[in-house]
């Protein structure tokens, strides 16, 4: 009972640990991932729509707190690495996609339920009615998928953590090529909902491709000699 009560103080104390670094990493930059597909967003919208949608611009900000959890979780990744507490790594990893799961969830939700109130922050009322619904619709479609770049994120900043960084370029390049080009030859031919389907598409490809890597990269953990 004691060694479980242990382990379970030691995952809140990492979540918590996580949690607080992802709240002061908050204010980081953008994925510049996501400033590249907004802008074929905007100019497909743009050009077939006469429309400037900053709606578009709405899941960037849910998307903040999923890259701060990320970046938190490479110098925690790394500091324990040069510790030698590598049994610390899995854990620290685990909180993180703890938190993701729980923010995707509160995402999805306040999407669900405050969509059009959330499009009025940005659209205003000058915003028109496709306006409303183009970026209501983008919104909603890409809270299913929240969890996905959650996910990706946490994986991609533990091989950073590690000093893994070719598979987390590979697997980032690919993130970027499925987008850009599911978005470029899709759109203009079977409308926006491709340059929708582009983002969770390019989130998971880069997840598995990151996944893959760490799976084959883990530090073994230190076993300690019995006395």
């Amino acid at each position: 009972m004691i060694a479980s009560a242990i382990r379970a103080a030691s995952g809140i104390s990492c979540c918590r640990l996580i949690g607080s670094t992802a709240v002061r990493t908050l204010h980081g930059g953008h994925a510049k991932l996501g400033r590249i597909h907004g802008l074929i967003v905007h100019q497909f919208l743009l050009s077939r729509q006469n429309l400037i949608p900053d709606g578009i611009r709405i899941p960037a900000v849910f998307s903040l707190i999923f890259v701060s959890i990320g970046n938190a979780v490479s110098p925690y990744v790394s500091q324990n690495l040069g510790a030698g507490k590598t049994e610390r790594i899995k854990k620290g990893y685990h909180a993180a996609l703890v938190l993701d799961v729980c923010f995707a969830a509160v995402a999805f939700l306040v999407i669900e339920t405050l969509h059009t109130q959330i499009s009025a922050l940005f659209l205003g009322k000058d915003g028109t009615a496709l306006a409303y619904q183009v970026s209501g619709d983008y919104m909603r479609w890409l809270g299913y998928f929240f969890i996905f770049m959650g996910i990706k994120m946490a994986t991609d900043g533990v091989l950073r953590g590690l000093g893994i960084m070719q598979p987390f370029l590979i697997a980032n390049m690919v993130n970027l090529a499925i987008r850009l080009s599911v978005a470029l030859i899709g759109a203009p031919r079977f409308g926006i909902d491709f340059v929708w389907l582009a983002v969770p598409a390019g989130w998971l490809a880069n997840f598995l491709v990151s996944y893959a890597a760490l799976r084959k990269s883990w530090p073994a953990e230190k076993v300690e000699p019995s006395r």
